[in-house]
């Protein structure tokens, strides 16, 4: 310690920014001097998760470089501290937070008491979260919305969720004109949803489920995907309860239907019909849209590599 207080700031905080985010709290705890300097240095971390259990307790686990560094249950008011710790700086983030909740029907208000205790300790505190994830567990609309309006829409542009809970226009409404939905980029709901398409089309991919889709309901997303500007890699997957109507969508094109095939799928007829776009803002790239009939499959892919691009897409 005799060297290290001898190291200017700016020193000081070259090794705190390589150090993992264990090794940084302790430092915190060696004085005030330490804990300001720590504060003052941002952290960026791959991983974390919050897990409500049983017995008011709660899960919390980081994961940086690969490496857990946390990996303890405490009563939800030490995790809550602990994880407002980390936004303590508030150029901090968290790639990817996901939030579970395995025993959801013995505690059905868990997660949404967990999301209340956060936005009210973090007084109105803008989380820095790449991505937002609930992969188990129910959490209540207003609670979502509300979670999602804490997220700073600079960094914010990932929502993966299980069930999606907003089932009334008003919630709905106010999701949408929120600046974290408007910036957000990718979005998978597992659970069928009724909420019309185009709520969604702004986004560069998504995954949703619906019981049905009018014809022309696909073909928004198509001609939306063709016609405005997204990366390469960008995709689109719906997948149907009742079949879709293929004749009624190819109907809507406006180039020459022409079914070419790509990719291993035909072996069992999955796909009934492949057609290829071509993209008024890019030469090297095509926008191929697959169509079976439970499902509607668009991704923008490299003109030279289609099959291996669609591939890859398809694995994510």
């Amino acid at each position: 310690m005799e060297h290290w207080s001898k190291l200017p700031a700016i020193f000081q905080k070259d090794v705190i920014e390589n150090l993992d985010y264990k090794s940084r709290c302790r430092l915190r705890k060696c004085s005030k001097s330490e804990k300001s300097l720590v504060d003052s240095c941002p952290v960026i971390l791959d991983s974390v998760n919050l897990e409500p259990r049983i017995g008011n307790q709660i899960y919390f686990s980081i994961e940086q470089n690969g490496i857990l560094l946390n990996d303890k249950a405490s009563e939800p008011k030490l995790v809550i501290q602990d994880f407002l710790l980390i936004f303590k700086n508030r150029k901090s983030q968290v790639k990817q937070l996901t939030v579970d909740h395995y025993n959801f029907q013995r505690q059905p208000d868990a997660i949404n008491n967990l999301v209340s205790c956060l936005l009210v300790a973090g007084n109105n505190l803008k989380f820095k979260i790449l991505k937002l994830k609930f992969q188990y567990g129910e959490i209540g609309d207003k609670s979502l919305l509300d979670f999602i309006k804490a997220m700073d829409s600079k960094t914010f542009d990932s929502l993966a969720i299980r069930s999606f809970p907003v089932k009334t226009q008003a919630v709905l409404n106010e999701l949408v004109v929120t600046g974290q939905w408007k910036t957000l980029k990718e979005l998978q709901i597992d659970e069928k949803i009724s909420v019309p398409i185009s709520n969604f089309l702004h986004l560069e991919s998504f995954r949703l489920s619906y019981y049905s889709m009018s014809s022309s309901d696909a073909w928004k997303c198509i001609e939306k995907f063709r016609s405005a500007k997204r990366p390469a890699f960008s995709f689109f997957e719906i997948y149907v309860i009742q079949d879709l109507s293929i004749a009624d969508v190819l109907s809507h094109l406006d180039v020459h239907v022409e079914n070419r095939p790509i990719g291993p799928e035909y072996v069992n007829n999955a796909v009934q019909h492949t057609q290829h776009f071509k993209l008024s803002w890019s030469n090297e790239h095509l926008f191929v849209v697959k169509i079976g009939k439970r499902f509607l499959r668009g991704a923008i892919c490299r003109k030279d590599f289609l099959h291996e691009d669609y591939e890859k897409l398809e694995d994510l």
